[in-house]
């Protein structure tokens, strides 16, 4: 077995036999640091080559089998790694590279719990405790690696809209390159950890939202994001439905037409009957599709008018700073603050209006559909008025070819 991501020595079996063998004594220092050098790279080349974030000693056990022979040493080094902080628990994921680590937190980190650690695990394998047995565990270079461009990528897909996204549609988008199901919830997990993600279940859906760019702080998946994100399902979902029943439509009413010229009129009529009933599904799916699609309409514009309004604000502090201790100044810029002011309310009044008083009548549509019906009518009829040459009763260009025939004598044969 060859696997790229095995060292260039593992056909050399006079060098794996060493390699392969128990943990030399740390007394032995240039023998003990070339093991632990060369087991470290072959674990790390072989996580980044399968694309794997977690795994069990048992794993690896299995990725370094040669022949029957397995890796004595393992364990030794997995323990060492974590020592390092190069492997961690699953279930002890740090925040890694945390932005808003404090003075206390970093303290700690430094002097309480990375001491603890050492000392607990030292004491366990003085003990004959195997800690690492049966625990997954997590390369932190590697999920600081995913976590980058797991976040850069998504800042890329939602900076225009940071809305929520359920797990199954972000395994789509993301699932193949991170490795699979597994890392992807790591990934989410520790972008959770770091507070540049935000992660909750609705309706036994989950749903992660991602901070963007200039965020300080972290998001939050409000009830409002919720209600945005099913509304924008339902709308999916009814464009699929009208659909389908568009087609449904068409196939049925080709089907009563093609029983009608068999003469099979029980078919035609049930044909038709299904056709009735997928018009009827087709009107209430219509009618649900304009209510959803109004709501989504409302949803946007709050946001608009609430960015809006934020900017009105930001401009009358900044006016107010503007005019501090210029006495002289102060009357002109504050008829300058009374109009910014004006447009507020005026903005204010327009968002009280909503969106619904601009809905058209179901009057004026019929209206304009029959005034659109009246102009194609017109225009066939100005079609079938056009005055068309009649038909010749003989074809002028046969008459000449038998006239050219008749005048020509034909050769003589001897």
């Amino acid at each position: 077995m060859h696997e790229d991501y095995l060292p260039v020595e593992w056909n050399d079996n006079e060098r794996m036999r060493v390699m392969l063998g128990a943990m030399p004594q740390p007394k032995d220092n240039v023998a003990h640091q070339a093991r632990i050098n060369f087991w470290t790279a072959a674990v790390i080349r072989w996580l980044m080559s399968t694309k794997k974030l977690t795994f069990t000693l048992q794993d690896a056990q299995r990725a370094f089998q040669r022949g029957t022979q397995q890796p004595l040493c393992l364990p030794e080094i997995l323990s060492h790694m974590h020592k390092k902080a190069e492997l961690v628990p699953v279930t002890e994921l740090p925040n890694l590279t945390n932005s808003e680590e404090t003075w206390l937190s970093w303290g700690n980190r430094i002097f309480i719990a990375s001491p603890s650690r050492y000392a607990w695990t030292s004491l366990k394998q003085a003990v004959g405790v195997n800690i690492l047995a049966n625990i997954s565990l997590v390369s932190t270079s590697l999920l600081e690696s995913n976590i980058k461009g797991t976040h850069r990528e998504n800042l890329i897909d939602f900076e225009l809209s940071p809305k929520p996204i359920d797990l199954d549609a972000l395994y789509l988008m993301r699932g193949e390159k991170l490795g699979g199901i597994n890392n992807m919830f790591c990934v989410v997990e520790a972008l959770v950890r770091q507070r540049r993600a935000a992660m909750t279940v609705h309706d036994q859906t989950t749903y992660v939202k991602f901070a963007q760019l200039g965020d300080i702080k972290a998001p939050v998946i409000t009830q409002l994001d919720l209600a945005e994100k099913r509304l924008y399902n339902a709308q999916q979902e009814l464009e699929t439905r009208v659909t389908a029943l568009t087609q449904d439509i068409a196939k049925f009413r080709k089907e009563a037409k093609e029983a009608s010229l068999f003469g099979l009129k029980v078919k035609a009529l049930s044909a038709l009957r299904r056709k009735k009933r997928a018009e009827a599904s087709l009107e209430l799916d219509l009618k649900k599709a304009d209510n959803v699609a109004a709501c989504l309409l409302q949803l946007q514009e709050a946001h608009m008018n609430k960015s809006v309004l934020g900017a009105y604000q930001v401009g009358v502090t900044a006016l107010h700073e503007a005019v501090a201790g210029k006495g002289d100044e102060a009357a002109l810029t504050m008829d300058q603050l009374q109009e910014v002011l004006e447009e507020v309310e005026d903005v204010s009044s327009s968002l009280a209006g909503g969106v619904g008083q601009q809905e058209e009548t179901i009057d004026n549509l019929e209206a304009e559909l029959e005034q659109l019906m009246t102009d194609g009518k017109t225009q066939a009829s100005n079609t079938q008025d056009m005055e068309l040459p009649e038909i010749p009763a003989s074809n002028p260009l046969s008459e000449a070819l038998l006239e050219d025939m008749s005048s020509t004598p034909l050769p003589s044969w001897s």
